[in-house]
């Protein structure tokens, strides 16, 4: 008996660390829902000034992510078609570089893979105020009033925006 009580002590402690992953997933994704967007000011690749605030009342996809990053790669084109079809609804996409070479080798990247919407160059600190702390992608869906509405670490696909922007149109207001 003492011996089935000693391996059930140890089966628990072995899940512990699965649990701990399973609720940063939980919490990393899920507790974005009350949590009002970092503002930010950028120059795009243009050197045109972006900020947050011009999108006001909007829903606003921020994604941070490289040209380097195969997953990165692999989604630009949803975020292409996601850029076509709502753009004129009230939906902006804007993509935060965060590779450390010169804006305009992003840029050759950029029309290269034909990519349709906004890229700044990210800060450390609009990243890391984004919760990028873990790696890339991360994808951030920003509600009409501001809020984070959803924070996603890797990649996501046309299916999971339009189901977070269809949630999110009625809300969004006339620009």
């Amino acid at each position: 008996m003492h011996l089935i009580h000693m391996r059930s002590r140890y089966s628990i402690f072995a899940l512990f660390p699965v649990l701990l992953v399973g609720l940063g997933f939980f919490f990393f994704s899920n507790n974005a829902r009350s949590e009002t967007a970092p503002d930010w000011s950028l120059k795009d690749l243009d050197g045109k000034a972006i900020k947050l605030s011009d999108f006001k009342g909007q829903i606003v996809i921020v994604n941070f992510w490289a040209t380097w990053c195969p997953p990165c790669r692999a989604e630009i084109p949803d975020f292409i078609a996601i850029e076509k079809e709502y753009r004129d609804k009230g939906v902006v996409i804007v993509g935060f570089s965060v590779d450390s070479v010169q804006p305009s080798e992003v840029a050759a990247f950029v029309k290269k893979a034909g990519i349709n919407y906004p890229i700044v160059m990210s800060t450390d600190e609009i990243a890391q105020s984004y919760g990028v702390t873990e790696g890339i992608p991360v994808t951030c869906v920003i509600a009409p009033d501001g809020s984070i509405a959803d924070r996603q670490l890797g990649m996501v696909s046309k299916d999971y925006l339009e189901g977070h922007i269809k949630k999110l149109l009625p809300a969004v207001t006339a620009h």
